[in-house]
């Protein structure tokens, strides 16, 4: 395995020496784009360089996505202030303000050039046209908070805060209807996953669950010992989740039995990302991990001060955020030590941010 202490630092860039949080992050090919809790975005080029700040919002940023249109990149940023705007990631221009929410923005995805979705504290979802920022619907029937969605193909899959999934169909001819509710969690529910045949959901139950997108009904209950199954990602027959106790589970689909669980960290894991047979998890203990999620091996660790917030894969890099003495602070590292370890899981360059 790899130690940090190969990894040669390069020159830092203070994001923010005032600090603030750093509530979601995107990486593209071009960009990689993080949102703050002051309501600031930062900018910068793919290779950690080149910052550029924009004030997106009045209060914090929640969410962010990125889209492509005609060669350029384009925004969409919600957050507190209940707002959704769009702007040129070239020029900064503003190009739509979208108002309808009436509590924070949670999350947001762009479905193509012309629509996005997004859901609220407000326990809506609403479909929006990004020529023209009128909402073309509003999306009704959880009763708290709309923690997180996945969408695939004309189905969107959204989880709230009262415990339960709802399965909407995206098909205007089909009104944006409700299809059906699943119901079987006794908490908040947190994270979900769709790959067009099944729908997991984690919660604050100690459970992850698998549910059959047609008939609405329950397939399997995975249970754990920490409360929060906090991250989930299906990977073809395997479902990985990752709890706020530090361990990462994989589950058999077909069988719906228990591969293997890593103990990958001491304390909650905030973020993690899956691409090939490689799996990178960040958490509050402020490490950084790949691991191969095969033979559940470590290849790599980074060690940081404090928490980890976000991890994302991107272009062949990895793109951690941490926190560290109350700075935002962008630190990317060259990882000639991963090598060829990391050539056979998919990565030419090992890049860390550090907020």
């Amino acid at each position: 395995m790899a130690s940090s202490d190969d990894l040669p630092p390069l020159s830092s860039t203070i994001v923010s020496p005032h600090g603030g949080v750093v509530t979601c992050m995107k990486a593209t090919p071009r960009n990689i784009f993080l949102g703050l809790d002051t309501g600031i975005v930062s900018i910068l080029d793919a290779d950690g360089t080149n910052e550029r700040k924009l004030k997106a919002s009045k209060m914090g940023v929640w969410c962010l996505d990125v889209w492509e249109d005609g060669g350029d990149e384009y925004m969409v940023v919600g957050g507190v202030d209940s707002v959704l705007g769009t702007w040129s990631v070239g020029t900064f221009e503003k190009k739509a303000e979208m108002v309808g929410h009436t509590s924070t923005v949670r999350c947001v995805k762009v479905l193509s050039a012309t629509t996005l979705i997004s859901s609220s504290r407000d326990s809506t979802l609403r479909i929006w046209d990004i020529e023209t920022a009128e909402c073309r619907a509003v999306l009704e029937g959880h009763s708290l908070c709309v923690r997180s969605f996945a969408v695939n193909g004309d189905i969107v899959v959204s989880v709230s805060y009262d415990h339960d999934a709802r399965v909407w169909s995206l098909d205007s001819n089909k009104f944006y209807q409700c299809q059906r509710v699943l119901r079987g969690h006794e908490a908040q529910v947190y994270a979900v996953d769709f790959d067009g045949s099944r729908i997991v959901t984690g919660a604050l139950d100690h459970s992850a669950r698998v549910w059959d997108p047609d008939s609405g009904s329950c397939l399997a209950v995975f249970k754990v010992e920490a409360g929060l199954i906090g991250q989930l990602k299906l990977i073809s027959s395997m479902l990985i989740g990752a709890d706020n106790g530090g361990k990462i589970h994989m589950w058999s689909l077909d069988g719906y039995n228990k591969l293997q669980t890593i103990e990958a960290h001491v304390h909650s894991i905030t973020s993690m990302q899956c691409i090939g047979s490689t799996l990178v998890s960040g958490a509050a203990d402020g490490k950084v991990k790949v691991w191969n999620m095969s033979s559940g091996e470590l290849l790599h660790e980074l060690a940081s001060s404090a928490a980890v917030w976000k991890v994302a894969i991107s272009n062949q890099k990895i793109v951690a955020v941490f926190s560290r003495n109350s700075e935002v602070v962008l630190e990317p590292s060259t990882a000639s030590s991963l090598g060829k370890r990391s050539l056979a899981h998919g990565f030419e360059r090992f890049d860390k941010f550090v907020t």
